[in-house]
């Protein structure tokens, strides 16, 4: 989901018009209703307010999720882990190094 999709969703679970909205960030109309059809973004300088309007951190603004890339990593970690202990150092650090998963 896009940070235009989710301030559309946002917004609207808190009854907040794009009117609103504009006016809390000093912005125009227009400017809202193009981040919510994803023609545009917020400013980076806007997601603190936007965070603190919707009370979400900007990680739910930008649609980051923290457990999955948690997990990941530590899937990365323990794929190292076993590889190391099986005799497969060099695998295990370009494991580490992302090399193999497309993590850098």
């Amino acid at each position: 989901m896009n940070i235009g999709s989710q301030i559309k969703n946002l917004r609207r679970e808190r009854g907040i018009t794009q009117e609103h909205l504009a006016e809390y960030l000093n912005i125009s109309v227009p400017a809202i209703s193009q981040w919510e059809c994803g023609k545009t973004s917020p400013d980076i300088s806007q997601l603190p307010l936007l965070a603190n309007i919707f009370r979400v951190s900007a990680d739910v603004l930008l649609g980051i999720d923290i457990d999955a890339k948690e997990r990941k990593i530590n899937e990365i970690y323990d794929s190292a882990y076993n590889l190391s202990i099986a005799g497969y150092r060099e695998k295990a650090k370009e494991k580490n190094r992302g090399g193999s998963c497309g993590v850098s």
